[in-house]
């Protein structure tokens, strides 16, 4: 996948839109103000497929700039979240790559609105760079409410049960919704778990291995090393007795005994 996106970018990478995370959060941010201004609005910029047919064709993508919640603290909130991850992968990956991951999941979803003539919106995009930082940083540690400290990959784990818990429970709809918001992650991170299991698996074959050859080496290490014991009481070389082979016809054909037994047995 890397590969291929290093193709594509040194080809198309000028088309790619710069500082793409402002327009999200702007957009964001503006339709929040219109809403709070005329509620009406919203009903003029969420994904619906008739009203798209019928020419409504902006609501392909204004559905995305739709924020989770009106109320203002929650808002402030999500936004400033919102930021941080989109701007953090954007300058890591690079305009071309995160537009990429962005209209990606943007078009997926968009696609599975239309052909499951489901209600589309930006949670699962969303979700998906959620994930993207999870698997990227996944000790990286935020506050939550700006106090309690978590774990980015707990986020990641949380967003996994949430999409898991909906396609139980919901239609085929919400199950395409969800398969489509998160399509981008898939193909974008896919190389990246299968390398991760492909080290885990060797890592423990190679520990299992010098187990094995640990236990062949502490099996072998009395005889290998000498070390001998008496057969009478036990005496063993390793500590500093004086053992001996007697080849008496008592011990015949051979017997291993500390000097003391060895004289008088």
């Amino acid at each position: 996948m890397d590969r291929l996106l290093a193709r594509l970018e040194r080809r198309f990478g000028g088309l790619a839109i710069p500082n793409l995370p402002a327009v999200v959060v702007a957009g964001m941010f503006l339709l929040y103000m219109l809403v709070m201004i005329r509620p009406e609005t919203l009903q003029f910029v969420d994904f619906s497929w008739p009203h798209i047919r019928a020419g409504q064709v902006w609501r392909l993508v204004t559905f995305v700039f739709i924020p989770k919640s009106f109320g203002m603290f929650w808002f402030v909130m999500s936004i400033m979240f919102t930021w941080w991850i989109l701007s953090t992968l954007n300058g890591l990956w690079g305009a071309f790559r995160f537009n990429a991951y962005l209209l990606g999941g943007v078009a997926s979803v968009v696609v599975a609105g239309v052909l499951t003539g489901h209600k589309a919106d930006n949670i699962w995009i969303l979700q998906s760079f959620v994930l993207a930082m999870a698997t990227l940083f996944p000790d990286y540690q935020i506050r939550v409410l700006l106090v309690i400290p978590v774990p980015l990959k707990v986020l990641g784990l949380v967003a996994v049960a949430l999409g898991v818990h909906q396609c139980v429970v919901g239609d085929w709809g919400t199950r395409a919704m969800v398969v489509a918001g998160v399509v981008n992650y898939l193909v974008f991170f896919t190389g990246h778990w299968v390398d991760f299991f492909r080290g885990r698996t060797r890592i423990a074959r190679q520990s299992m291995k010098r187990e094995s050859m640990r236990a062949e080496a502490d099996k072998a290490r009395p005889s290998d090393l000498g070390a001998r014991a008496c057969a009478l009481c036990g005496a063993n070389e390793a500590d500093g007795a004086d053992i001996r082979v007697c080849t008496c016809e008592k011990c015949a054909p051979r017997r291993t005994l500390c000097l003391e037994h060895a004289r008088n047995h």
